[in-house]
């Protein structure tokens, strides 16, 4: 039997998003939870626009509820909207990405949006890719749409050449985005040990295109990635932190003493691991790139020598990294204990 409820008052009883962290690894939760069918999409469109209306949030309906589960009613909306994983619902998803895009603050929609996205699936691939080559849209718009393709590849190993390959064109275009960009465009292919990608990341490198400050210099990349290096000139002076960082980076992380050299891409990728919005566009987090950085703490000859024969290898890394216990046995992180 349908029921009977508002649909506004049924998105209420849904967890609370700010709780509920894992819900991208949950595949119906919502339209369980709050009994969505297809003829809510109207609805839902109308709700979770509520998000960019300068208005919101509305005096509630219901005097009774809770403040910040009626604030963060549109996220329970567009949640509730990805799991009906329909391709028809990408042109006003895109839409909404554009508009609050615009809005350097909200975390949610880089927290969430990407896997909204992935949700859909491979019809998804094209028109985001179209957001991230085209300079007309605003870089924090460009790069949710590249996270999305780092949340596809997570979500659904099947869409890696749809996924994989977006994300290896764009860095074949390295020379027409920002530095910041190719960064995170680099991250997501080693993250997702895209070794088609390397010789194009390589090209990047030797041609000062992608903010060593983020995602370390090439030695760093290609050892984590597993594959020998291509000989290219890398430049002596690499571009580095702070110059080359929008301002909404820079603004998130003013108060920090120390900016490690591996730490690229939003609370998105991880935020079912803990990170939640608040943590903001400081989902520029260390653990974001681990294994980069892991990479980067003293090298292994060994593994040296077994890349020097130049072909494409995987690489076992064993090395301690600065985001694990320490090896003493203080139960602290490596970094804060025998490696500060």
């Amino acid at each position: 039997m349908l029921s009977t409820q508002t649909l506004e008052q049924r998105l209420l009883k849904a967890v609370n998003p700010r709780i509920l962290k894992n819900w991208n690894s949950q595949d119906s939760y919502y339209t369980t939870q709050c009994q969505i069918t297809v003829e809510d999409v109207p609805e839902l469109f109308r709700i979770m626009n509520y998000w960019i209306d300068p208005d919101w949030p509305y005096p509630p309906t219901d005097p009774g509820v809770e403040e910040e589960r009626h604030v963060l009613m549109p996220v329970t909306a567009w949640r509730a909207l990805s799991e009906l994983r329909s391709e028809d619902l990408l042109p006003k998803l895109i839409d909404f990405l554009v508009v609050a895009s615009n809005n350097l603050d909200d975390d949610w929609v880089a927290c969430d949006m990407p896997w909204v996205f992935a949700r859909i699936g491979p019809a998804a691939v094209v028109a985001l890719e179209h957001i991230a080559k085209n300079q007309s849209y605003s870089e924090y718009c460009r790069l949710i749409a590249i996270e999305s393709f780092d949340a596809m590849l997570k979500q659904n190993k099947s869409m890696r050449q749809e996924a994989g390959s977006a994300l290896v064109n764009l860095m074949e275009m390295a020379h027409e985005n920002t530095p910041v960009i190719n960064a995170f465009i680099a991250s997501f292919i080693a993250n997702n040990q895209l070794i088609e990608g390397a010789e194009a990341v390589e090209r990047a490198f030797a041609s000062n295109l992608i903010e060593v400050g983020l995602v370390g210099d090439w030695e760093t990349f290609r050892i984590e990635l597993g594959v020998a290096d291509l000989e290219g000139e890398m430049p002596n002076l690499p571009s580095n932190l702070p110059s080359n960082l929008p301002s909404w980076f820079n603004q998130s992380r003013e108060n920090e003493p120390q900016i490690s050299a591996v730490r690229v891409a939003t609370a998105a990728s991880t935020f079912d691991g803990g990170l939640s919005p608040e943590d903001g566009i400081a989902g520029y987090v260390e653990d974001r790139l681990h294994p980069l950085e892991q990479a980067s703490q003293g090298r292994s000859s060994s593994k040296e020598d077994d890349l020097a024969s130049r072909h494409t290898i995987r690489i076992d890394n064993g090395r301690i990294g600065r985001n694990d216990p320490c090896h003493c046995g203080s139960g602290k992180k490596f970094k804060k204990c025998c490696n500060a």
